[in-house]
């Protein structure tokens, strides 16, 4: 069972989480563990500013108006060279794991997943397994 705060945050997420992975191909749950980690499951500041993938552009955090316009812009940064192997590893079907610790170790997002003195990409595939994330990937 997840905690309240994180099953309203699934809740609203879900859906552009689905959009953003027919977008770039990164599976829904990968999506929503990543976007949960970085947000505090919607409970961060950035999250105010429908900022849920702590996005920054020169040096700074971007508030976007609507989810829809933060969805476009995740997806644009996840289209970038940077993410290849994500997107490479996701569309040859590899394991939501597999692709979240792919996503943990691009470039950019290896500092914001290491915790203590775990692997790059363990808190995302925790937070996958432990709320059960992966069902969302074969829902409609």
């Amino acid at each position: 069972m997840r905690p309240p705060h994180v099953q309203a945050f699934i809740d609203r997420a879900l859906p552009y989480a689905r959009h953003a992975s027919e977008a770039t191909g990164v599976p829904v749950s990968v999506v929503l563990s990543q976007w949960g980690v970085e947000s505090g499951w919607g409970t961060n500041h950035l999250s105010e500013g429908n900022n849920l993938g702590s996005i920054a552009h020169l040096g700074r955090y971007v508030s976007y108006p609507t989810l829809d316009a933060f969805i476009d812009d995740w997806v644009r940064v996840l289209c970038l060279p940077l993410y290849t192997r994500v997107r490479t590893a996701a569309a040859s079907g590899k394991d939501p794991v597999a692709v979240a610790t792919l996503l943990a170790e691009s470039p950019h997002s290896e500092s914001h997943y290491r915790e203590g003195s775990h692997p790059v990409g363990w808190l995302l595939v925790r937070v996958l397994k432990d709320f059960q994330l992966a069902e969302f990937d074969d829902a409609e």
